[in-house]
């Protein structure tokens, strides 16, 4: 309290993003998200971040307020895609993740960046559904029979982020304020060396943001505040998802003029959106009264639904998953030091369909949903089967240390042994 009574009336924007108040209202949304990861790693480093929380917190505002505050390096994820390059994630220390999103609520509340947040066709701070919904009305409305989607091209690599963080600067006044955002916008990676020629991939001191940052979507919708505007014109509506936008209009030729103007104004930002291919993939055109796809989802007049390729991506996930604790309890003496226990896997398949499932409730596939479920508990029955083998194999009081340990339960002979009598007899 001391600390927040200290601050001048009325407070800086810096010190808006510093004091303990605002880091603990970052901190419950960095808790809020990380603890619904599908990522084991990142729920570990939120429950021992947990653990010593208010110092922790204590210790980040006073750094700031001295000015001592120093952001981590990060970590590069490399994920793999078929047939794709690798999508470049950067995962951050919990401490960045904080101070990342204290930046962000304190940029919510500055008038002056108000025609950033609301304008009614960008989504990349609003989510995927209202996106959806957005397409969907306007399809429905009969003013769109025709739709270009496309993606910008390497768009967090290659934005120019000078210039959005410019444009805040000029517009916050706050030195203090925008030196801390250009320096949580930084990406240091701590396992570059690692990375090989996916490295290249990631942004670096000439540009790009950090997919993953709280912050990113943000200075996206700065840097394409124009062509959010100039786009919605002359009977065309541009739905925009971060990267990911959509053209829809009364016919091929206004839609596909649309398109050519969109590459000239990202152009001069020094990006470009992949051209449209029959085939579909990055970008696509056609008619919206048959099948169509954006944001992961099929959509026809009366459906809306996960596209092939997402339900595809889960399955495949949960095999993952399913053969790693597979292949685990083959040797139950390892299945802890591999966490991969029937308990873990089961962690993990939890998250991760309940997170899918969550994600597209806005869907109306019934049927496809069925379908899936009964593609999920296939995968299930044969990991349940997997454990009944592997802890059957031998007799005994052996055969239930191995269930044991392959349920994901500690075996009391597994524990650590160093019997006081034993060690006295030995040393003498």
């Amino acid at each position: 309290m001391q600390d927040q009574m200290s601050i001048q009336d009325p407070p800086t924007l810096y010190d808006q993003v510093r004091v303990p108040s605002a880091l603990w209202r970052a901190w419950r949304h960095v808790r809020s998200k990380g603890s619904k990861s599908v990522k084991r790693q990142t729920r570990v480093e939120i429950a021992e971040f947990e653990k010593t929380v208010e110092s922790s917190i204590r210790s980040v505002s006073r750094r700031l307020k001295r000015r001592t505050f120093r952001f981590e390096p990060a970590t590069g994820v490399a994920k793999k895609r078929p047939g794709k390059a690798a999508r470049p994630i950067v995962v951050a220390p919990v401490e960045t993740r904080i101070v990342q999103r204290s930046l962000l609520n304190a940029l919510y509340g500055v008038p002056e960046l108000a025609r950033f947040q609301n304008l009614p066709t960008s989504f990349g701070m609003r989510g995927v559904p209202p996106a959806i919904e957005a397409a969907y009305r306007v399809v429905m409305s009969g003013s769109g029979d025709y739709y270009i989607r496309s993606d910008i091209e390497g768009f967090f690599a290659q934005m120019p982020r000078s210039r959005p963080l410019e444009t805040i600067a000029d517009l916050v006044s706050d030195q203090d304020f925008s030196d801390l955002l250009a320096r949580a916008m930084e990406v240091d990676l701590a396992n570059a060396a690692s990375l090989g020629e996916d490295l290249h991939l990631f942004p670096d001191e000439a540009g790009g943001v950090a997919q993953g940052c709280a912050l990113s979507a943000f200075l996206g919708d700065v840097l394409l505040v124009d062509f959010d505007q100039q786009m919605n014109d002359r009977g065309i509506t541009c739905l925009r998802y971060v990267d990911d936008f959509l053209l829809i209009g009364p016919n091929p030729s206004s839609v596909r003029k649309a398109f050519r103007n969109a590459q000239d104004i990202l152009g001069k930002l020094g990006l470009s959106a992949y051209e449209p291919i029959p085939t579909g993939g990055k970008a696509a055109e056609g008619w919206t009264n048959r099948k169509w796809e954006f944001l992961g989802c099929e959509i026809f007049p009366g459906v809306i639904r996960p596209s092939r390729k997402s339900k595809t991506g889960l399955l495949e996930r949960v095999d993952r998953i399913i053969d790693e604790c597979s292949a685990a309890i083959r040797d139950p003496a390892t299945v802890r030091r591999r966490e991969a226990s029937l308990a873990e896997a089961l962690t993990d398949l939890d998250r991760l369909i309940q997170g899918w499932g969550n994600h597209y409730q806005f869907c109306n596939d019934d049927y496809g949903t069925r379908a899936l479920e009964a593609a999920v508990a296939t995968r299930l029955d044969r990991l349940i089967e997997d454990c009944r083998s592997a802890s059957s194999a031998p007799t005994g009081i052996a055969a239930k240390r191995n269930a044991q340990r392959i349920l994901g339960v500690h075996v009391l002979s597994d524990s650590k042994r160093n019997p006081i009598a034993e060690r006295l007899k030995r040393d003498a």
